[in-house]
């Protein structure tokens, strides 16, 4: 969650003053002032509060009725909102508990009482942060589904102003790669992985980004990325797609031979397999691994002299694979 910013509205100098040093101690520095209600209201619509501090006494309206106008707004209608006054009749207490006040402080307020108050709107807080990116987000990605990129894109950057998200600047970098504005793409793709390092559809995205800046050694690591990771989640269709792209970039791809030799063999396709695996040995004859891939292959196959074959040559280029030396032997004694 981000650091709260806070709205006071007060007419009296010294009693705003000692509100911000009350917040100050309690670590809150984003706080925003004014002296009326009207301007109060016209800070709200610029600027993005998560809590209001309002005098029951303004000059142009009383703090209860801003309170009112707040919570008759569908956008404001849940963000944390507290009166402050000196005074107050058990009719003013109870018209104010209808209107939604979240809590009164009543002056001089003291530290620990005044810090109860704050400390009880973190959670309203987070909610109110979260059914604002939420409808931020939804509003987004309907601009998005129209092709309406300027107003998508102001949309998800509200959401980026409660909290992060690599949903966000995963469609932030889809945008920029429709305006062709693939270096900043790049940025928002990265900022996703940097949020979580296991989003893969930011990978893919970022990939894309560099081949249209003709960038292909990073545009196949970031597309190896994502195919690795759609072949952990089982998602075969995808990682087969991605494992293509490579190969249009790189045609002489080792490790995209080798993996969709892999998940050709756990689709069952075992004929296709092996020719995925035998294009990686020509390109690298004397890859330990393609050669202990391929004896696995001919097991499934069930041609196992091939297998045998294929197991001894892995130990031949890497005396130390020890994986090979025992399934080797495995079939040598009947095993398998």
């Amino acid at each position: 969650m981000k650091n709260i910013a806070f709205l006071v509205v007060d007419s009296h100098k010294r009693s705003t003053q000692n509100v911000i040093k009350a917040l100050d101690y309690l670590n809150h520095r984003n706080v925003s002032t004014s002296k009326r209600g009207s301007e109060a209201l016209s800070i709200l619509n610029t600027k993005t509060i998560g809590c209001i501090i309002a005098d029951w006494d303004l000059p142009d309206m009383i703090g209860l009725a801003l309170l009112k106008i707040v919570r008759a707004s569908e956008q404001f209608s849940h963000l944390p909102f507290f009166l402050i006054t000196d005074q107050l009749t058990r009719a003013q207490v109870i018209e104010a508990g209808e209107a939604g006040i979240t809590g009164i402080i009543v002056k001089p307020m003291t530290m620990e009482s005044f810090k109860q108050k704050i400390d009880s709107i973190h959670e309203l807080h987070q909610e109110f942060v979260d059914l604002k990116s939420q409808q931020h987000l939804e509003h987004g990605k309907l601009y998005l589904d129209k092709e309406d990129y300027d107003k998508a894109l102001t949309e998800f950057k509200k959401v980026l102003e409660y909290n992060d998200s690599p949903e966000v600047y995963y469609n932030i970098g889809y945008i920029k790669t429709a305006q062709g504005k693939h270096e900043e793409a790049i940025v928002a793709f990265r900022k996703a992985t940097q949020i979580n390092n296991m989003f893969v559809k930011a990978y893919r995205g970022m990939g894309t980004a560099y081949q249209k800046l003709g960038r292909m050694t990073e545009a196949e690591e970031s597309l190896q990325q994502a195919a690795d990771m759609y072949m952990n989640k089982h998602m075969d269709e995808n990682a087969e797609e991605v494992l293509n792209e490579i190969l249009q970039i790189n045609p002489n791809t080792v490790n995209v031979f080798n993996s969709l030799g892999v998940l050709y063999r756990k689709q069952g396709k075992l004929r296709e397999a092996l020719e995925q695996y035998q294009k990686a040995l020509k390109v690298t004859p004397n890859e330990e691994k393609i050669h202990y891939n391929i004896g696995r292959l001919c097991i499934d196959m069930k041609e196992l002299e091939k297998a045998k074959e294929a197991f001894t040559k892995a130990i031949e280029l890497n005396p130390r694979f020890e994986e090979a030396k025992q399934t080797l032997q495995a079939l040598e004694i009947g095993i398998l």
